[in-house]
């Protein structure tokens, strides 16, 4: 209900994948997607719906309203009593409607809002407050993306661990993964696929990158992809103080198997995000063996990126130094794949259905 496509980041993935083969892995149990007017054409039309008759501005009204005020979507609460289902799935952090009438399964990404405030707006932060840790006690059960998110939850959130199922996100193998699709640069390139939020780490990467091309140490222009949010404005300056407009080139929002094009034509693939609670795109980069730079998180450690292909972006000569390694990247732990993290999430809808028989 909370889907807005080409909106919200490494989670719109996931999403995709659960549309896609939740229905197949369900066997014998009915999958019910719900939507409203304006997501509707994200779920195929041989899928079970429950359409919710509103906008999605409608329901973004009906969001803050729950947050802020004592009312509540009694009409939405109706919707899930009448369509019979046993459970229900909350993909983007959140519930709606709070008081969900049934048991309910929470994914969580992150709690970045609770320590880098200064990326939200005064409004956002308290709504994500409000909302998100209501809906971690609300919730029958959560699965968060990685064990560093859980950490959080039990640290910071007061959730306890029992109530906590680490279902990390999938990729798809390169036997069966997505195959690329789309034009890429005829000139060599390094790529990062990320939305220009704050934490994700631009503005480190512009200027070492600048300072790099000045020194002749780099042939490859940077390429980005990814919505541009406000920030960009400000990135936009830093590209412009770089005198780096004819090197960095941004090409908006671009589908998935362009994304996976872009993967295969790069000399590497570089994230200096700041902040993650997962990063979905190193698997999906891992595939078309390349070099993977990251930043230095805990979460990288967790997904098995040798440290030797993590670094500070806010060092040139760290970014000189990695991509003079020999690659491709190899990560030290397999991760799953997409069909078992939704076998994963079914098998958990399953066991909180069936506690509260």
């Amino acid at each position: 209900m909370n889907f807005r496509p080409g909106k919200v980041g490494g989670i719109e993935t996931y999403i995709n994948k659960v549309i896609e083969l939740a229905p197949v892995l369900a066997e014998n149990d009915e999958v019910v997607f719900f939507v409203h007017r304006g997501n509707r054409l994200s779920v195929p039309n041989s899928a079970n719906t429950a359409v919710i008759n509103c906008s999605q501005s409608t329901v973004d009204l009906c969001r803050i309203l729950e947050a802020f005020t004592p009312w509540r979507s009694r009409s939405v609460t109706s919707l899930i009593k009448a369509s019979g289902v046993d459970v229900m799935l909350y993909t983007q952090q959140s519930m709606f409607p709070l008081a969900c009438p049934v048991p309910s399964v929470l994914i969580v990404a992150d709690v970045q809002y609770l320590f880098s405030p200064q990326y939200y707006s005064w409004f956002d932060l308290q709504f994500r407050k409000r909302v998100y840790l209501r809906s971690l006690h609300g919730c029958s059960a959560i699965a968060p993306i990685s064990e560093f998110t859980a950490r959080h939850l039990i640290e910071s959130c007061g959730v306890s661990a029992e109530k906590i199922r680490v279902i990390p996100h999938g990729y798809d193998p390169s036997d069966s993964g997505p195959v690329p699709s789309g034009p890429i640069p005829d000139f060599p390139y390094l790529y990062y696929p990320a939305a220009s939020y704050p934490h994700k780490g631009h503005a480190a990467l512009f200027r070492s990158f600048a300072k790099l091309k000045r020194a002749g140490s780099l042939k490859q222009k940077l390429i980005l992809s990814g919505i541009q949010t406000g920030h960009w404005k400000v990135l936009e300056r830093i590209i412009r103080s770089e005198n780096m407009q004819e090197e960095i080139i941004h090409l908006g929002y671009v589908s998935y198997s362009q994304v996976m094009a872009l993967y295969a034509g790069a000399d590497a693939i570089l994230f200096p995000s700041e902040f993650e609670g997962f990063g979905l795109p190193v698997l999906e980069a891992v595939p078309f063996r390349k070099k993977i730079i990251c930043s230095s998180l805990p979460v990288f450690d967790e997904l098995g990126v040798p440290r030797e292909w993590q670094i500070d972006y806010l060092d040139p000569d760290q970014l000189r130094a990695a991509l003079l390694q020999s690659g491709p990247t190899e990560l030290l732990r397999k991760p799953i794949s997409w069909q078992e993290a939704i076998r994963q999430t079914i098998t958990l809808l399953r066991e909180e259905a069936l506690s509260c028989d």
